[in-house]
């Protein structure tokens, strides 16, 4: 068996071509320059992703600059790991690690069964901090319409256009022209 030395440049080039989702994210959102060798690389990697207790599981928290959506995602990458635990377990370490605020509020009315179930429930809270967030920007656009309508569940149908999918869809205006002759 033929034996290669692979450069650290290229181990770390060929390495996040397997990536995919969280890790993709991951990876796209370390900064410029701070990887210089492939050790560093694969251990900076390890030790994002490797939970290897579920007390990491309990003790993950949603930063304060960490949207729900990005709090949502980096949870149910960790929580995928523990296939073998109780659904409700997951759902309150969740739970235990979700900042104060609507949706944790919600939760605590009603404990969500699975982390699917609380997936789904995020995305009405998910819609909201975004709009909010356009507001804060002070931005009004069609994104943003959307989003509203969708959290306030109303159908998506203007003068001017329309909403298909989370596309929005202008309307050709007709042109009218004046009759010549009083036709």
């Amino acid at each position: 068996m033929a034996k290669y030395a692979v450069s650290d440049a290229v181990k770390c080039r060929m390495f996040p071509s397997t990536f995919r989702g969280v890790a993709k994210e991951w990876f796209t959102n370390l900064p410029p320059g701070s990887i210089a060798k492939f050790c560093d690389f694969s251990s900076e990697f390890l030790d994002h992703f490797s939970s290897r207790t579920v007390e990491d599981l309990f003790d993950t928290r949603q930063e304060e600059c960490e949207t729900l959506e990005q709090y949502v995602r980096r949870y149910s990458a960790i929580s995928t790991r523990f296939k073998e635990l109780q659904p409700r377990v997951c759902v309150c370490a969740f739970k235990g690690g979700l900042a104060r605020g609507e949706f944790y509020y919600e939760l605590s009315r009603e404990l969500a069964c699975s982390m699917m179930e609380v997936r789904a429930r995020a995305q009405y809270y998910i819609l909201k901090e975004e709009i909010e967030a356009h507001k804060r920007k002070g931005e009004r656009t069609a994104k943003v319409t959307v989003a509203r309508e969708r959290v306030q569940g109303k159908e998506t149908s203007r003068e001017h256009g329309s909403i298909q999918a989370g596309r929005f869809i202008k309307k050709k205006k007709r042109e009218i022209t004046p009759l010549e002759n009083g036709e």
